[in-house]
Order: C-alpha cells, then sequence, then structure tokens
C-alpha cells in the first residue's frame, strides 16, 4: 500500500505532459475505494494540454499497486491565491520540505485527504489528523506547515491544541 503522499508524486509525475515539470499550484490528494483522486491545479502553465482556469489534472492512483490512471482534466475552483511576481517553488518541493520539518513527528494519517495549496507568498501543507472513532465536530488536521514560495524556507508549523 502507498501513502497519500506516494500517490502525490506519482500523479506529478504522470502529469508533466499536462503540467510541464515541477509546478507551481495546488494539490489535494484524497482516498476514495482504494483509489487515490489527485487533483492538480497549476497556478499557471504554458504546457500543451494544461488546464484552463477552473480545471484541474486528475490522475487516479491505485493504493495497493501506485500504478497510474492516464491524467484527464476535471472541473475543479480551486484556483491557487498567488502573486504574479512571486516565483514559487514547486509543488513537490514544497511537500518535500514540508516533509522534511515534520522528521520525527510524523503522527498523522499517511492515507488521508493530503493538500498542499498555494496562498501568495506561502504553501500550506496539511496533513490530516489520525481519527480513531466518529466524532461530530474534531480537528481539521493533525499539523499544518506553512512552506516559503519563493525560498522553500519553512514560515511556520500549526499543530491543534
Amino acid at each position: 500500500m502507498i501513502t497519500a503522499g506516494q500517490a502525490l508524486m506519482i500523479a506529478l509525475a504522470a502529469s508533466v505532459q499536462q503540467l510541464g515539470q515541477q509546478p507551481a499550484g495546488n494539490a489535494f490528494v484524497e482516498l476514495r475505494d482504494a483509489i487515490y483522486w489527485v487533483s492538480l491545479i497549476p497556478a499557471t502553465s504554458a504546457a500543451p494540454g494544461a488546464p484552463k482556469s477552473g480545471e484541474a489534472v486528475l490522475v487516479k492512483v491505485d493504493h495497493d499497486t501506485g500504478d497510474a490512471a492516464a491524467p484527464g482534466v476535471a472541473a475543479d475552483g480551486r484556483r491557487p491565491e498567488r502573486s504574479p511576481d512571486v516565483s514559487s517553488i514547486s509543488i513537490a518541493a514544497a511537500y518535500d520540505h514540508a516533509i522534511a520539518a515534520l522528521r520525527g513527528f510524523d503522527n498523522y494519517d499517511k492515507q488521508a485527504r493530503l493538500s498542499v495549496v498555494l496562498r501568495n507568498d506561502h504553501y500550506e501543507v496539511t496533513f490530516p489528523p489520525i481519527v480513531t472513532a466518529p466524532v461530530s465536530r474534531g480537528i481539521d488536521y493533525a499539523y499544518q506547515v506553512w512552506v516559503d514560495a519563493a525560498s522553500g524556507g519553512i514560515v511556520k508549523i500549526l499543530v491543534p491544541s
């Protein structure tokens, strides 16, 4: 079985033709019926076949084997909030920096929803909590790591109290 982070990297590799190498933007990974649904929404892309405004590249990745289906384009309104003058690190780099910042503190659900969201000058990489019992109002995340979009430095790490 693969993790949501591994599914993200597999989807990024599978979508190079649509997005180009190492795109900046948003990424959402959700596990549904043993398939990771990975939505990749570039901030900008001049690559042929890149999604238009309001669209995302959708890649389905098998939870057990890590095999990726051919990428498709789907409607998605979760556009990156990015200033045009900010040169951003890639989605993959933001995720890698966040993982490095959490080394040794990885008490989160590695197979639940993962998001990497570009907000103006930083990425918000959100790691899901481990849910042991159904609750009416639980925490939204186990960790949220803010990564500077220009340098890749860690801006802050949020942990619910």
